[in-house]
């Protein structure tokens, strides 16, 4: 249940921001994150009220249950449609959201028509490829494998840090509920505050540099400070989850733009499920190392955030580009 609600998510994640216009798409990405922080006082809620795991998962599957019937009014996305050349489908969608924004058939009609007559005589006679056929050209284009394998990095050190300090803030003797509580806060006003810096002359890639090195910055801080203190301890681990919170949301939103719509789903999953392998390896390796070498995890963790920091440099900046810029790998290959 667990992993299907992870998969709901990351495709209502990818919907959103291929509904959204270049200029609005960092604050609409943010928004999804926004709920999730939302969604994380809300379990906290719940389970100071139920005490109890099998109550708890209760309340969450009742939960979940009513969030579905939100889907019935989610339209398809048109770029999804636009690359598959569903144009039929696509010419209903647009006169849906046309609709909805106030807008007559001539203000959309003739760019539409435009757009498709201009699609249809670039792709020719061009075939559609299989899905074995586009994986086995797409692993032959260097740089994009180059950007898949920089991603899925990003994704894993971003949940890896992010549990490695929520598991340290858990371990010591201070209230779960508030600790969870404070974190959600940190959380919502990181993700605040990733929308605010994507705005300015940083853009995606120079914000994520920057909330990187801070979360490194803040868990090499934390073995130097565990034994001095316990609330300098909380609140540089606070700080590092507020920095990781920052570059999660980023990291996400800047997966989704390096990557044309015939992959960008297929590759924000690849991304999300190396991620979760961050989420099983942090809490694994402080469960089982012994107690005098947890520091050296630390500084493990923090020599991964400035490695993915150096790894990012390459990648281009995708700021108030459009979706659809990034070329499509089955036209390439075909051209």
């Amino acid at each position: 249940m667990a992993g299907l609600t992870l998969l709901t998510s990351n495709i209502a994640f990818v919907m959103m921001l291929e509904l959204t216009i270049p200029a609005h798409r960092g604050i609409a990405g943010n928004i999804t994150f926004m709920f999730y922080a939302s969604g994380e006082l809300l379990i906290t809620l719940f389970g100071y009220l139920t005490r109890n795991w099998l109550n708890l998962l209760w309340a969450n599957t009742i939960f979940f249950g009513v969030s579905l019937f939100f889907v019935f009014f989610t339209v398809e996305s048109p770029l999804y449609l636009y690359s598959k050349k569903q144009y039929s489908r696509l010419e209903n969608c647009l006169r849906r959201m046309a609709k909805l924004n106030g807008r007559n058939e001539n203000d959309w009609r003739p760019a539409f028509e435009e757009l498709i007559s201009k699609h249809l005589f670039t792709m020719g006679n061009k075939k559609e490829l299989s899905f074995s056929q586009t994986l086995q050209q797409l692993v032959r284009q260097r740089q994009t494998m180059l950007r898949i394998l920089i991603v899925a990095l990003l994704a894993f050190k971003d949940t890896l840090l992010y549990y490695k300090i929520s598991y340290g803030l858990a371990a010591m003797k201070i209230s779960p509920y508030l600790s969870m509580l404070i974190g959600g806060v940190l959380e919502a006003i990181g993700y605040i505050t990733a929308t605010l810096i994507m705005s300015t002359r940083l853009g995606r890639k120079y914000s994520l540099i920057l909330s990187t090195g801070l979360t490194g910055a803040c868990v090499l801080a934390v073995p130097f400070l565990i034994d001095r203190s316990t609330l300098a301890t909380v609140i540089v681990s606070q700080i590092g989850k507020y920095a990781t919170s920052v570059a999660n949301s980023i990291t996400w939103i800047f997966i989704a733009e390096l990557f044309p719509t015939s992959i960008r789903s297929s590759t924000n999953g690849f991304a999300l499920a190396i991620s979760r392998l961050g989420a099983i390896t942090a809490p694994v390796i402080d469960a089982s190392i012994d107690e005098q070498y947890l520091p050296i995890t630390f500084y493990a963790y923090a020599g991964l955030a400035f490695l993915s920091l150096l790894v990012t440099l390459p990648l281009p900046e995708t700021k108030d580009e459009p979706l659809a810029k990034a070329v499509d790998v089955s036209q390439s290959v075909n051209s």
